[in-house]
C-alpha cells in the first residue's frame, strides 16, 4: 500500500486538497508491487475473494509506474515466498527507465518480514540473522535519507 500512495491517485481524497498525501520518498520492506499479473490475481482471489481480485490492476504499483515515483529503496529477502525478489528488481528496472531513483537491496536467504524480531522467537538460531538484517536495513535507510538531505551527514 505504501507504493500505491505514491503512484495511484485513487488513494487521494479529491475533496481534501489541503494535504498532498504523496510521499517524498519510499522505504519499502518486502513490498507487494504487483497485484495485476495473472499469478497475483490468482493469489488475491484465493486470499481475498474475486471482488478484490477484480480490482487487482487498479491498485498494482508496477502497473502505475510513472516519472512521479519518489526516490525509493526496497529491502527484499531472496527467500520471501509471498513477494518475489524478481518483481522488486523489475519494478526498479522499470522505474529507472523512467528516470526515477529506485534501488533494491537483496538479503540472501531472508524470508518475508526478515527484519522482524519475532522471527527469532521460534528458532533462537535465527535471531543473530534477524538482528543483523534489522541493523543493516536501518543503516541503509539512514544513508538513503542522508543522500536525500533529510538527515545530517556524520
Amino acid at each position: 500500500m505504501a507504493a500505491d500512495t505514491a503512484l495511484v491517485s485513487d488513494f487521494d481524497d479529491p475533496t481534501d486538497m489541503k494535504v498532498d498525501p504523496r510521499p517524498n520518498a519510499l522505504v519499502l520492506y518486502n513490498p507487494g508491487l504487483d497485484s495485476g499479473s495473472p499469478s497475483a490475481i490468482q493469489r488475491l482471489t484465493a486470499n481475498w475473494g474475486k471482488a478484490v481480485a477484480d480490482h487487482g490492476r487498479d491498485f498494482s504499483p508496477i502497473d502505475h509506474l510513472d516519472r512521479g515515483l519518489p526516490p525509493t529503496i526496497i529491502f527484499q529477502g531472496t527467500a520471501d515466498e509471498g513477494v518475489s525478489p524478481a518483481t522488486a528488481e523489475d519494478f526498479c528496472r522499470r522505474a529507472r527507465a523512467l528516470k526515477a531513483q529506485c534501488n533494491v537491496v537483496l538479503y540472501p536467504g531472508a524470508p518475508h518480514g526478515f527484519t522482524e524480531i519475532w522471527l527469532g522467537l521460534g528458532d533462537p538460531s535465527a535471531f543473530p540473522k534477524t538482528e543483523f538484517w534489522a541493523s543493516d536495513t536501518s543503516r541503509r535507510t539512514d544513508a538513503f535519507l542522508t543522500r536525500l538531505g533529510w538527515l545530517p551527514s556524520r
